[in-house]
């Protein structure tokens, strides 16, 4: 029987398209719906998402359930001793909880952790890979999660929402104020603390957008990777952000991608992220 393995959800976006450790994450899915129809989420593209909602509840976002997890749960259980759940933040969804329940209602013979990753999108991919090496590597459970708390620690990141309904939907903002946001053509900044998105700053253009992601990544002495991810053409100069961390981090790396569509249904199709992780 092999030693531990990692379970994640599905809003999971690794910041590479190989790492060490890859064949020991597994995903339970998220389930989308939009007008009372299923969304097939291998086969739909972001651009399909509606850019404005009429009303919030014409998207349903169904996180995990538990007993999905279980069920995966007991499928790894007959080939890993140990399995380490990690989520999304559990202050943005409730998968960790989902996750927590089925760790607490398992039958099987694997020892299960569930670690609440405090980030989303490019931060839970970053954890989850980091995560992957040190299982990988044979260091044991309670150790790998000692390690990966003090990850955590060197996450950052910031989200711009043109979408504004998209967050009304998760109870991020009042139905009224996005609506008003919208009207005004106000673009919101959030910044993650503490897996919640806290407030920071609006701008009206891409262009200020940009300065505020080089001024953020101007705050870091020392920084391993930096990663945009979108939900389309952003209309950022990316190249002009890569250059600045190139240059002023050597040895650090950056990468521009796409949001995946779970996480295009959560933070709206025009969500640009800049997620930071220091040395």
């Amino acid at each position: 029987m092999a030693s531990a393995c990692i379970v994640t959800d599905s809003s999971v976006q690794f910041t590479r398209q190989s790492f060490i450790g890859r064949d020991l994450v597994f995903q339970v899915p998220f389930r989308i719906s939009y007008m009372q129809k299923e969304i097939d989420l291998a086969n739909t593209a972001i651009a399909h998402l509606p850019a404005r909602l009429d009303q919030t509840a014409d998207l349903v976002i169904t996180p995990p359930r538990r007993d999905e997890i279980i069920a995966l749960f007991d499928e790894l259980g007959k080939e890993y001793r140990n399995i380490l759940a990690v989520s999304m933040s559990s202050k943005l969804s409730p998968v960790h909880g989902s996750m927590l329940a089925a760790a607490r209602a398992y039958k099987g013979k694997a020892d299960i952790s569930v670690l609440d990753s405090t980030a989303v999108v490019t931060g839970l991919g970053s954890v989850v890979q980091y995560a992957a090496g040190l299982l990988h590597r044979g260091t044991d459970l309670p150790q790998a999660e000692e390690h990966l708390r003090a990850y955590t620690h060197h996450l950052y990141a910031q989200v711009a929402c043109p979408n504004l309904r998209y967050l009304s939907n998760l109870g991020l903002i009042e139905t009224s104020q996005a609506m008003l946001g919208e009207a005004l053509g106000i673009t919101p900044v959030f910044v993650m603390e503490e897996g919640r998105l806290l407030p920071a700053t609006k701008v009206k253009n891409t262009g200020l957008l940009l300065e505020n992601y080089q001024e953020f990544i101007g705050e870091f002495d020392r920084i391993d990777q930096v990663v945009i991810t979108s939900g389309g053409n952003h209309g950022m100069d990316a190249h002009i952000l890569k250059e600045h961390v190139l240059v002023d981090y050597p040895g650090s790396y950056f990468a521009d991608l796409p949001l995946n569509l779970v996480n295009a249904s959560l933070f709206g199709p025009g969500a640009i992220w800049i997620t930071v992780v220091d040395r």
